[in-house]
């Protein structure tokens, strides 16, 4: 029995390689059309997941866009999504966004937050047209020339986090999802992860 053409929207709780492979080249395509520098790498390193994150839309067997929801936090949730240049202005995206937002509603998320870079003129014209409003900018920063420095901090000592380091872990955490019971789940979550970073 041959394959089934993969046509319209797929939700998945876990990726597979090749549906991770889709997204890359999705994202190395919508990068360049716009010069972007949107980066969906760790989805590669991410735990196996038990929810719905990832909105998957495909014509024709090829992958014309994607959306995904942030694993983290309970009250608030970031999406990060795109569509393929030659595919937009076909209700794309507000499909994924709508089948995300009912995802969200019903584990009572509270509040979505769309990741746009400012440099997407599509990402800012969605934005718009569904009347979301700035709240808020994150910055990249890149270090253009590295100089080593002489001498070495000695009390400075670095060293992989473990159980001992929970409370500490928790009290930085917890200043971004605002919510203390959240940040220690997460905290054990990735303790016990041992080769998934913070």
């Amino acid at each position: 029995m041959p394959n089934e053409q993969r046509q319209g929207l797929v939700k998945r709780q876990t990726l597979t390689e090749t549906e991770l492979a889709d997204i890359e080249q999705l994202t190395d395509i919508c990068n360049n059309d716009e010069g972007l520098h949107t980066r969906l790498s760790w989805l590669r390193t991410r735990p196996r997941g038990n929810e719905t994150n990832d909105f998957l839309y495909y014509e024709d067997d090829t992958l014309v866009g994607y959306l995904n929801v942030s694993s983290y936090g309970s009250q608030e949730k970031e999406l990060t999504g795109m569509v393929h240049p030659a595919y937009r202005h076909r209700g794309i995206f507000r499909a994924l966004l709508t089948a995300a937002k009912e995802e969200c509603l019903r584990r009572g998320v509270q509040k979505l937050i769309l990741i746009c870079e400012f440099a997407s003129r599509s990402g800012q014209a969605f934005v718009a047209a569904i009347g979301a409003h700035h709240e808020f900018s994150e910055h990249e920063m890149f270090l253009a020339t590295f100089q080593e420095r002489n001498s070495f901090e000695q009390r400075l000592h670095v060293r992989k986090a473990d159980e001992h380091d929970t409370e500490a872990l928790t009290s930085i955490i917890a200043t971004d999802l605002d919510d203390i019971e959240e940040a220690k789940q997460y905290v054990a979550e990735k303790l016990l992860q041992h080769n998934q970073p913070f």
